[in-house]
């Protein structure tokens, strides 16, 4: 007797009403997770020292590379650990982008729908469930994990150009309410709860 597997996913969802997406283009590039190798952070840093334009990279978050990061690199701004809250909501809404530089399989990143609920497009890396997310060139951008001469060019065209940037967030906005937000997780979560239960009946 051969045995079908059905398959049904529901992606994550964030809500969307919690969220005031920021204003301006923003001034920094942004990057929130542990400071280990598989999320990319060392390309990062590299990438940010590359960079033709003059723009300033914020790391919020700690991880074995911690000490290595800080000795090696002078140009990030290393914030630390920082629990979730209206402090690092406010650095979010005030990033140019959040960069996502992935360089190991990641599902369904919440740095990246967090960037998106507050109208920030993001760098992530080519990698996973990301370029699920995002859409290169329409609200944000594809990266090849852990090449940094790409991935400055990228930062470099986010920092010369505010008003794509801009545009980027606010279509990364849109995917998110249409997509991403929780009501409409909610509501598919439970037509597959009825749909399962009908189906057993």
């Amino acid at each position: 007797k051969k045995i079908v597997a059905r398959v049904e996913v529901i992606v994550n969802g964030i809500d969307a009403n919690s969220t005031m997406p920021g204003e301006t283009a923003g001034d920094y590039f942004l990057y929130i997770g542990r400071l280990s190798r598989e999320k990319g952070v060392p390309t990062l840093a590299q990438a940010q020292q590359k960079m033709r334009e003059a723009m300033p990279l914020k790391i919020v978050g700690d991880g074995p590379l911690g000490a290595d990061l800080r000795a090696r690199f002078s140009g990030p701004q290393f914030l630390g650990y920082m629990k979730h809250g209206e402090e690092l909501n406010n650095l979010i809404r005030g990033a140019r982008a959040v960069v996502v530089p992935s360089e190991y399989y990641e599902n369904c990143s919440m740095s990246v729908l967090e960037a998106m609920a507050f109208g920030r497009p993001v760098i992530g890396g080519n990698i996973g469930g990301i370029p699920e997310q995002i859409r290169d060139g329409v609200d944000g951008y594809l990266v090849e994990p852990g090449n940094s001469d790409a991935l400055a060019q990228l930062m470099d065209k986010l920092a010369a150009d505010p008003e794509l940037a801009r545009n980027m967030g606010i279509n990364a906005r849109q995917r998110l309410e249409e997509k991403y937000d929780l009501a409409r997780h909610m509501q598919v979560l439970q037509a597959l709860y009825e749909q399962l239960v009908g189906e057993k009946k």
